[in-house]
Parts: structure tokens; sequence; C-alpha cells
């Protein structure tokens, strides 16, 4: 779902950066991105300690790391690069595209490993956290 919503929130930016749309509106878009984006963190780390061997949760822990961080590291490299031939409209395309492809991966290539519960979640039931002050609050 987060990949799912990182398509929008590329897309989003780059239609309102290519149409030169006012500052403020690309930063809330922004930082709207980024806050859903930033939740999938904990889910990584879930998918990583579900599906790693117990013996070598460390070791997965920390190819995800070192590959994060050569995506911090030669992103900005690549993208100052291509900024030479493309616009920034262009280059949120792009993230967009990727986030695409990785949502398609994952839907076809990760499947879900537990099988412990056929309960059906809707989504009115997902809302009864919003009666948990005391979460929200930790949340906010």
């Amino acid at each position: 779902m987060v990949s799912g919503v990182s398509i929008f929130a590329y897309a989003a930016l780059a239609l309102l950066t290519g149409i030169s749309a006012p500052i403020w509106s690309i930063t809330l878009v922004y930082i709207a991105a980024r806050s859903i984006i930033g939740t999938i963190q904990p889910t990584i780390a879930v998918i990583i300690a579900d599906l790693s061997p117990k013996d070598r949760l460390t070791a997965s822990y920390a190819l995800v790391r070192v590959g994060g961080n050569v995506g911090f590291a030669l992103g900005p490299t690549i993208d100052g690069y291509l900024m030479i031939f493309l616009p920034y409209g262009w280059l949120l395309s792009i993230s967009a595209l990727t986030c695409l492809v990785i949502t398609i991966l994952i839907y076809f290539f990760l499947s879900e490993s537990f099988v412990g519960s056929r309960e059906r979640v809707d989504f009115r039931s997902t809302l009864a956290v919003a009666g948990d002050r005391p979460f929200l609050v930790f949340t906010i």
C-alpha cells in the first residue's frame, strides 16, 4: 500500500512541478507524501524478520541498511547528472515509474507467509484505532 501511495505522491509532485504550481502546494504534497512513505520502514523490518532465517537476521538487516546507504549516496549523484538533461518533473516521473515497478514486483513475487487466521478485515474495522486517544497522541 505504501509503495502504491509513493506512485501517486511522486506523480503529483511531478505534475505540480511540471505546471509550475505555487511552492506552498508542492511543499504540502511533499510533506504529506514523505509522512506516508516514511511509514514503510517498520513494514520492511517485519518482512525481514519474517522471511530471513533466524540465524541470518543480523546479516539480513545489515544488507538492507547497506542497500539504503548506497541508494542514499548514489541517488543524488545520479539525479544531479540527470538534471543536466531533464527537468524536475521528469525526474519525479522516473521516481513514480520506479515505485510502480517495485509495486508490481511486490505484488507478484512477495507472498504472505502468515497462514494462522482467515479473518477478513474490512476498511471500517481499520478505523477503530481512531478512538484510541493515547495511540493517536503517540503517533502525532
